[in-house]
């Protein structure tokens, strides 16, 4: 039987904004690390249909290098919480939601700022400019640089992240 790579699933309200760019930023970074295997999703617990990203998030991961124009919104459901080995939202309230949805994942669950070893809320730029898409990325970039290992060690289940 073939063994399923592990899955990382990062949950905003539309996934259009935070949780693709988020998601985009530690696939990059897992990959380059040498962990392509960890696989990373997003999912919105808000979404009506399958939207593309905003244009501004595509404009800000492609200066970066990273493409996500084929990106659709989708909702999460029990189903893809509980195939994931962790489960990332940006606000405590979509952590509320998503216990609600599957108990059993309270475990799983953190807030995307955890994994930075902080513990806050990551505000949506709703209809914000390019320049505020800019700042999330660089917020969220920071705190994948600070708390790629912390993902890994959650992954897998090692006791604490290697350097």
């Amino acid at each position: 039987m073939e063994r399923k790579s592990p899955l990382v699933l990062v949950i905003c309200t539309g996934n259009v904004c935070r949780s693709p760019l988020a998601a985009a930023l530690l696939a990059d970074r897992l990959s380059r690390e040498g962990y392509p295997s960890i696989r990373v999703e997003s999912a919105g617990t808000h979404v009506a249909r399958p939207a593309p990203p905003l244009p501004y998030v595509v404009q800000v991961l492609a200066e970066r290098g990273i493409d996500i124009s084929g990106h659709r919104a989708r909702l999460v459901t029990p189903e893809m919480l509980r195939r994931a080995a962790l489960v990332l939202v940006m606000e405590k309230a979509q952590a509320d939601h998503l216990r609600a949805l599957a108990p059993e994942i309270s475990p799983r669950l953190h807030r995307f700022s955890e994994i930075a070893g902080e513990e806050y809320d990551i505000r949506a730029p709703y209809q914000g400019s390019l320049w505020a898409h800019r700042l999330l990325a660089e917020e969220l970039a920071g705190l994948v640089d600070a708390g790629w290992h912390q993902v890994v060690a959650w992954v897998t289940g090692a006791s604490s992240p290697s350097p």
